[in-house]
């Protein structure tokens, strides 16, 4: 209207207000639903300049909306109404919903309160179920807001989804970089709110937030949280450390492992440190399969429970912690140090300290003499568990992990000393760990332990048989312990008492009572007895490669059983096949079947028997498969550690190749008794020596052999 002066255009203002105030208290509004409703109770969405179809159809998801929203037919009409209205001045327009509206209605939607965060999973139950996913929606509202300008109060209220499902300001929430999916399951295990942006927001593009957060900030975190969790030591604490513990050896993270906090096996499990100067045991799965009958000797608080077993199987990640001092997995310890400790029984001078000139290999057995809770204070209060510790010795120890116990070294003092490397031996030696009766305990000796012996269940068969080994485990311990096997026949049955006398009478008359005739015949005995041992020696170390090599193979995934003919082992894979002969296995692979003969070596040589070669050169006739393994043991008497001989061992394949001209030879030779060409191949040789062959195979051949961790994918893949 044109201004006249005559014109009141306040008076006019009024009355169009209070008309405009009239027509949205009468229900002239069409909304979505169908029904009319007055315009001041309806929803309008309103955008002060543009199209309202976007923030209509986000309004349209709100279920609570549905019965005051617009149609969308009228929903431009009402925006442009709501638009003049205000020109005329017309306050608190209650059914404008702009983007403010927008962001109260997901703020209630999702439950959220000053203090309180929302939810993703309570907005998604206010929201229509189109197909659309809650956080495409919140996308497409973030969106909406940075066009109209609000981009920046958004960021104020708590609208944006985190990757736990919350909804928080955007400047509390972190980028994620890249952070593991495992890590992120243990901080749920934890109550650990990581504060992650979701990663679907792709709408907000790269605003800071919080700022960068990547896997080494939450470890961190994690690890920290699961020390004061380890307070409580409840189911959720248990299955976090359980968890991180996995994540943390999979990815050889030692240092941070170091005084990382697990817990222990039994009803009564207690939380413990991994590390420090007596680390804890691994759990059972990951221990020898023969030493685990004799757990109940260790500590059972310092032992990790099952459930790390069953979340790392892999023998190669213990094998790891052990290198690294975190766990314990090998019950007999090794160290490499100089030692002191001379055999009682060898003539030393008092004034000298006598330490060897070179580091020797020294072994323990894990918790031997642990304060309190070590097995030498477990043993002494009962007597079955006496007798288990001298069956776990004796019979594991010594037989099964061949033990050394005594070695010859240089001493500073520029002698020759017999030296004991076996550390767990003086406790056993020296200590009164023997339960007696009314609580006392007892030294061990002949008397105490054929006892001991007897009230463990041994027979009088099974004791003979052992006492009349040499080679056993109880006959090598009884010497080491300065305990004469016949001692303790003697003390088992006081029979063997008089038949050791006539025989001693015997001997004497056979001498004619010639001193001298004796003491000759007990010389040629003991260099007798010297060359017997080390044949024992060979055989001892031998068969505790042998076995670990088995072990390590099982663990690398193979199934084995021993073969007693032309090879020690036979291997083969899961899901293959016997060929029906008894104790035979075949690995397939164009098919073939694989044979493993295995040599420890001190020297740059290994030799094989006419079998063993024959074997090797009938595989490669028939197209089957024959592995020669070759372990180097190195110089030193004692046998190399468990981890020595997987390092060490080499596998070549086809080595019947290079035999072949030689057994041929062999063949000729033993038809005719003429000369022998000894093949092209300098790698291998024939050697003749008092009419028997032997097939010597040098260092050049396994030297580039096959390592263990390479042998599964070279036989399985070709």
């Amino acid at each position: 209207l044109r201004t006249r002066e005559w014109f009141d255009d306040e008076w006019l203002t009024c009355c169009l207000s209070n008309l405009i105030s009239q027509i949205r208290n009468m229900p002239f509004l069409r909304t979505c639903t169908g029904g009319y409703v007055p315009s001041a109770d309806a929803a309008v969405p309103f955008v002060k300049n543009g199209d309202v179809t976007e923030l209509w159809q986000l309004f349209h998801r709100i279920l609570d909306l549905r019965e005051k929203l617009v149609c969308q037919e009228e929903a431009t009409g009402w925006a442009d109404a709501l638009r003049s209205w205000r020109s005329l001045c017309v306050a608190d327009l209650d059914e404008e919903y702009d983007g403010h509206a927008l962001i109260r209605s997901i703020l209630q939607g999702s439950g959220g309160t000053e203090g309180r965060y929302g939810t993703v999973e309570q907005l998604t139950e206010a929201l229509d179920d189109n197909g659309e996913s809650t956080v495409t929606w919140l996308n497409r509202c973030h969106k909406f807001l940075r066009s109209t300008g609000l981009g920046e109060d958004s960021e104020e209220h708590c609208i944006v989804p985190s990757q736990d499902g919350c909804l928080c300001k955007l400047s509390e929430l972190y980028m994620d970089t890249g952070i593991d999916d495992g890590l992120k399951e243990i901080a749920r295990l934890l109550s650990c709110d990581l504060k992650l942006r979701d990663q679907n927001m792709k709408s907000l593009g790269n605003k800071f937030g919080r700022g960068d957060r990547g896997t080494e900030d939450v470890l961190t975190e994690l690890i920290d949280r699961a020390v004061d969790m380890s307070e409580t030591n409840d189911q959720a604490f248990q299955e976090a450390s359980v968890g991180l513990f996995a994540w943390l050896v999979a990815q050889q993270e030692w240092r941070r492992l170091k005084g990382f906090v697990v817990y222990s096996k039994g009803d009564a499990a207690e939380t413990i440190e991994l590390g420090g100067t007596v680390p804890p045991l691994a759990p059972l799965g990951a221990w020898d399969p023969p030493a685990r009958k004799f757990s109940d000797l260790f500590p059972e608080r310092r032992i990790l429970a099952e459930p790390f077993y069953t979340g790392m199987p892999e023998a190669s990640a213990w094998r790891g912690l052990n290198k690294e001092g975190l766990v314990c997995s090998e019950l007999l310890t090794h160290d490499r140090r100089k030692t002191d400790a001379i055999h009682p029984e060898e003539a030393r001078d008092e004034e000298c300290d006598h330490e060897s000139e070179d580091e020797m290999n020294v072994t323990d057995v894990a918790y031997m003499q642990a304060r309190d809770i070590g097995i030498m204070s477990r043993v002494r209060k009962s007597r079955p568990l006496a007798y288990k510790l001298w069956q776990f010795v004796a019979d594991y120890v010594v037989s099964e992990r061949n033990c050394v116990l005594e070695q010859r070294a240089r001493c500073e003092c520029g002698e020759d000393h017999r030296y004991v490397v076996a550390s767990w031996l003086k406790p056993l030696r020296d200590n009164k760990w023997i339960p007696k009766a009314k609580g006392s305990a007892g030294k061990a000796d002949a008397r105490t332990i054929a006892k001991l012996l007897r009230e463990g269940g041994e027979s009088d068969d099974d004791i003979w048989n052992t006492l009349r080994d040499f080679e056993s485990g109880t006959c090598r311990l009884l010497e080491a312990l300065g305990i004469a096997p016949t001692d303790v026949m003697k003390e088992w049955d006081p029979r063997a008492a008089k038949r050791l006398d006539d025989c001693i009478r015997e001997m004497l008359a056979l001498a004619r009572g010639d001193v001298g005739r004796l003491e000759e015949a007990r010389a040629a005995l003991e260099e007798r007895a010297a060359k017997r041992e080390t044949v024992r020696r060979n055989r001892r170390l031998g068969q505790y490669v042998e076995r670990e090599v088995q072990r390590t193979l099982e663990e690398t995934g193979f199934e084995v059983q021993s073969r007693h003919e032309g090879a020690d082992l036979e291997i083969t894979y899961e899901n293959q096949t016997t060929n029906g002969d008894r104790g035979s296995l075949w690995l397939i692979r164009k098919p073939q079947r694989w044979l493993v003969e295995i040599k420890a070596t001190r020297a740059d040589v290994v030799r094989m028997s006419r079998a063993q070669a024959r074997e090797a050169v009938d595989a490669v006739n028939k197209g089957n498969g024959y592995l020669l393994c070759v372990v180097p043991t190195g110089e030193e008497d004692a046998p190399p550690t468990s981890e020595a001989v997987r390092d060490s061992m080499r596998f070549v394949e086809d080595i019947g190749v290079p035999l072949a001209p030689l057994v041929e030879g062999a063949n000729r030779l033993e038809e005719e008794r003429g000369k022998l060409a000894l093949g092209r191949d300098p790698g291998v040789s024939l050697e003749v020596e008092r009419g028997i062959e032997r097939f010597r195979v040098s260092e050049r051949v396994w030297a580039d052999g096959v390592p263990i961790d390479e042998l599964h994918c070279r036989l399985t893949q070709g």
